[in-house]
């Protein structure tokens, strides 16, 4: 048993200088993109409702993300939540860098600051109240991959009880685990010499590993749900999970990545140019490698060739998975973290193609590092404009709500007053991404001041007049606010910001936002 005061010491002696190397490169990195975010309280709209909120998220499918939020408190920090959150990421890079046994000073650089900046991280950062809850499930997946990749039982099984844990704190991360391995697969092909055989048993020891964690996960969450007397929400199909179409789903998954990396319609932008750039660096360096591979004649078994098609093919598929379980599945960019593999795939050649003349070597070299650089200060500055966007949205929405009080204060009959009913929504307050390239979701440049939405039982406005205004209103159902478009007054009445706009009836405050009842509310 090591002693307190040797603690350090010990730490010092096993945590590698390439691991310190990434993990600082990650956090060090992270705090350039999101410090702007960390310092300021800049909520969303779901920011203004989960304020304080102890994340029971059962009814979709997250049982795990009350106790992985638990850590920071139920309530949203910026600081604190923000800053668990960037350790989990620089963690969640050494094991990338473990996995694939990145050496060189310039890879592990680039690899912890990709996994850091990474546009779904800045996504994540807008919903902060489970930012360290969600980065902390980016950790279980990464470690998942790096424990399945281990030989024996034992790292078996702690693998996929690692996927069990990612998966029910947020499901989108088991992307991360299967691209990862996927990489693994195809840098053990092309850079280790397994043969195919061989690739095949590891590939099929980490399908196991993920059945075993998929099956743990759907019976512990079925037996939940039986003793809570809980029902699965329709939000994102979680209730009709498991209605397989094939081709809806391929569909999607390549739809959904060239979406992703190759969206021109906000024309040609510095995103679309450096992916252009990162996969056509990626077919010119696979070009060398199997170009090389058959003149020294190493490639004697075709499988291996056929078996790199199929890895090269699954990484799209294995980025969007979430399709083959749900094919109308909304692929927003909090569930892109699996993406982020081909960019790790473009920074392993910076260690891998060897063979190469010296000035072809180092060609490669500062192509890569000028393209991969590229990409991570183009994602320092995305999140920037996220967090500045985020600023003055919040500002316009707070100027809003104090209006909307002021409204209500003048009113006669609003003090005996309990309830809210928002008919239709605000102007300027539908948007939930940022249209940035890629894009943004979680962000906006209009109000955060959405309409109420049933599907997961809130309502901003309501929830924002309670904070902020020290008001005590519950929010009119779909069925109470059908109930006042009956009325004549109220479908008299004019539309926000209008005179009359805000009005009593009965013992409800009507404000009568749009013309009737979104599809949502």
């Amino acid at each position: 048993m090591v002693h307190p005061d040797q603690l350090p010491a010990q730490l010092a002696r096993r945590f590698r200088p390439e691991w310190r190397l990434v993990f600082f490169s990650a956090f060090g990195f992270g705090l350039l993109a999101h410090f702007y975010k960390m310092a300021n309280w800049l909520p969303n709209w779901d920011s203004l409702v989960f304020r304080y909120d102890a994340q029971q998220m059962l009814q979709y499918g997250r049982y795990f993300l009350s106790l992985a939020c638990g850590l920071s408190s139920y309530y949203d920090l910026p600081w604190l939540n923000l800053l668990l959150g960037l350790l989990f990421l620089a963690g969640s890079a050494v094991c990338v860098a473990v996995l694939l046994h990145l050496k060189n000073p310039v890879a592990l650089v680039l690899t912890g600051a990709l996994i850091a900046v990474f546009p779904t991280v800045t996504s994540t950062f807008a919903y902060e109240y489970v930012a360290d809850g969600y980065c902390l499930a980016m950790l279980a997946a990464c470690l998942s991959a790096l424990l399945l990749t281990r030989p024996g039982w034992r790292s078996f099984f702690a693998g996929a009880a690692c996927l069990w844990f990612s998966v029910g704190i947020y499901q989108a991360y088991l992307t991360v685990t299967i691209t990862l391995l996927l990489v693994w697969l195809l840098d053990d092909l092309l850079f280790h010499r397994r043969s195919a055989a061989a690739s095949l048993r590891s590939a099929g020891r980490f399908l196991a590993g993920g059945v075993l964690a998929g099956v743990v996960y759907a019976v512990a969450l079925q037996l939940i749900l039986a003793f809570s007397g809980t029902a699965l929400s329709d939000y994102q199909g979680i209730d009709t999970v498991g209605s397989l179409h094939l081709w809806s789903a391929l569909h999607g998954c390549f739809t959904r990545f060239f979406r992703f990396f190759f969206d021109l319609h906000n024309g040609l932008t510095v995103w679309f140019v450096l992916n252009v750039l990162v996969f056509a660096l990626l077919a010119v360096f696979l070009h060398i490698l199997l170009t090389t591979l058959v003149q020294q004649a190493l490639w004697h078994d075709p499988a291996r060739f056929w078996l790199l098609l199929v890895y090269l093919a699954a990484l799209p598929l294995g980025a969007a998975a979430l399709y083959f379980l749900n094919p109308w599945v909304d692929y927003h960019n909090l569930m892109t973290m699996g993406y982020a593999a081909f960019y790790l795939c473009f920074v392993l050649f910076y260690e891998r193609l060897d063979g190469l003349s010296p000035r072809a070597s180092t060609l490669r070299s500062w192509a890569i590092l000028l393209v991969g650089g590229a990409i991570v200060f183009y994602c320092i500055v995305l999140a920037n404009v996220c967090y500045h966007l985020s600023q003055m949205s919040y500002e316009r929405s707070y100027g809003t709500l104090l209006r909307i009080a002021d409204r209500i204060e003048q009113l006669d009959g609003a003090d005996a007053c309990t309830r809210i009913a928002v008919i239709g929504h605000l102007p300027d307050s539908r948007a939930y991404s940022a249209d940035l390239s890629p894009e943004m979701t979680g962000y906006t440049a209009g109000l955060i001041l959405f309409a109420d939405n049933p599907t997961v039982g809130q309502s901003v406005l309501t929830a924002a007049l309670n904070d902020y205004c020290s008001t005590d209103y519950t929010f009119a159902t779909r069925a109470e606010k059908q109930q006042l478009l009956a009325l004549d007054e109220v479908r008299q009445m004019p539309l926000w910001p209008q005179t009359g706009s805000v009005a009593v009836v009965g013992d409800t405050i009507v404000i009568r936002a749009g013309e009737g009842i979104d599809a949502n509310d």
